[in-house]
């Protein structure tokens, strides 16, 4: 009789219990499925902060415990954290959770470590243009070398990841649904409908094209992100605004979070402050490529927006004493021959038109290199004057462009001569790749681009050679 009484007290003590720890309301966490730190910039305190976020299974989930760590790996204390608006819970059924980490310090989230932004990097990743087509466009499977370059990246144990835009391809395939243009920065000639292909843009994409693949080195390193014309609000602009942003409310609680709520969502410039360097961050997703497919009246709006963009670019890049570097999804400049133009095609149009109305098409002095992505090649150009070289990391995983132009090429891009090197599908199998740099003081850089074969092996190869300040022989030169 006494064990049965107190089989009953320890199974009422048990349920007792269970009640104290999930009180109604309250949801237990779910699985960690991916960790990673987004380098940002705090508008309150102007400087740059990181920010760890978690993303958890589940809609009606808890966040787990972030916190920061000592020397040793000991937590010291809990971090304040929150969740970022879900824009739809049925397309993202998880929750991504975020805390702000102290300068320099390390942290975890869920006894997880999370890689730490350190005072001078000097070991960069960078890459562009990293999803997969898929369908008929691109083989996910035989002909998509992303995994294969993250895992090589991440080997190399960087201290920054630079990511120049366009994520998501997977759901993103296509800029026509039915014969209907989507809008894709430019608008529709007048009199044609413009229309979404958001229902591609899921967690299932996002996690196929970026947060599987990319999994190592999101561990490896913080990352500077940007936002491609494929992360449009009419694209897979609400994955990016809730998974990707570096805009939280931990660093300004006065102003609304960016989300997908009009057709174009616009960001404001901002500096980031890297070691040796400052790199200036600018939204260009919405800048139309082409002034022949847009109506002139949206193209002199687009090219008075950016010119103001271009304005604060400006700024900000005259108050830095340290070399500055403009982060453009777009590129300002570009040089390519497919064989359906007669002629070359130089973007971007908006951008080239905007540069004009602001700074007279001369960025400032302290700007000593662009940084882009867009075009699905890897291409370097210098000028002869007047203008930083223009550096293009657009061939991480998605198939290739075939630009026709020679190595090292002499065009006039933009009504300015220049010389280039362009490494796109007609070059050879192996010109897919990341830029793999090392960054010294008064930003003194040198950059190896890494071969890989579509299907993600390594080739061993230094398929081209960069260098900052430039020299003789421009930006970048074919590898030894």
């Amino acid at each position: 009789m006494r064990s049965r009484r107190n089989l009953f007290s320890a199974l009422v003590a048990a349920i007792l219990l269970l009640v104290a720890t999930v009180q109604p309301g309250h949801a237990e966490y779910g699985d960690v499925l991916a960790r990673y730190v987004i380098v940002a910039h705090d508008p309150i305190a102007d400087k740059t902060t990181t920010l760890a976020r978690a993303i958890m299974e589940g809609t009606d989930v808890a966040c787990p415990a972030f916190h920061q760590l000592d020397s040793d790996g000991v937590a010291l204390g809990a971090l304040n954290s929150t969740t970022r608006i879900n824009p739809d819970e049925e397309a993202f059924p998880v929750t991504v959770c975020e805390a702000v980490i102290p300068a320099g310090a390390r942290a975890s989230v869920d006894g997880l470590p999370l890689p730490t932004l350190i005072a001078e990097p000097e070991h960069l990743v960078i890459i562009g243009d990293s999803g997969c087509f898929g369908g008929d466009a691109q083989d996910c499977q035989k002909a998509w070398p992303f995994p294969g370059i993250a895992s090589h990246a991440a080997e190399r144990k960087p201290d920054l990841v630079i990511h120049v835009g366009d994520w998501n391809y997977r759901g993103t395939p296509s800029t026509k649904v039915d014969g209907e243009a989507t809008y894709n920065s430019c608008l529709p000639r007048p009199g044609r409908p413009w229309v979404n292909t958001t229902s591609g843009d899921t967690w299932q994409t996002w996690w196929q094209d970026v947060f599987q693949p990319a999994a190592t080195l999101m561990i490896s390193a913080p990352w500077v992100v940007l936002r491609g014309n494929h992360e449009l609000c009419s694209r897979a602009g609400r994955g990016w605004f809730y998974l990707l942003d570096p805009h939280s409310v931990l660093l300004d609680p006065y102003r609304a979070l960016p989300v997908c709520n009009a057709l174009t969502v616009r960001t404001e410039a901002y500096a980031l402050d890297i070691g040796h360097i400052r790199l200036v961050v600018m939204d260009s997703a919405n800048a139309c490529d082409d002034a022949d497919f847009e109506d002139v009246a949206s193209l002199a709006y687009q090219a008075r927006y950016y010119a103001r963009q271009f304005d604060h670019v400006a700024a900000l890049a005259r108050g830095s004493a340290k070399p500055v570097w403009l982060l453009v999804h777009h590129p300002v400049w570009s040089a390519t021959h497919y064989t359906s133009e007669p002629g070359i095609v130089s973007l971007n149009a908006t951008l080239q038109r905007a540069l004009k109305q602001s700074l007279a098409s001369s960025l400032p002095p302290s700007v000593s290199l662009v940084l882009s992505g867009h075009v699905h090649e890897f291409q370097a150009i210098t000028f002869d004057h007047d203008r930083p070289p223009q550096l293009i990391v657009g061939n991480s995983g998605v198939a290739l462009d075939s630009n026709l132009l020679d190595n090292p090429y002499s065009v006039e891009v933009d009504g300015e001569p220049a010389t280039g090197l362009a490494l796109s599908a007609r070059t050879g199998a192996d010109s897919f790749g990341y830029l793999d740099v090392t960054l010294a003081a008064n930003g003194v850089m040198t950059g190896k681009l890494h071969g890989f074969q579509p299907d993600g092996r390594a080739t061993g190869r230094v398929v081209a050679v960069c260098s900052l300040p430039v020299g003789w022989n421009g930006l970048c030169r074919l590898g030894p």
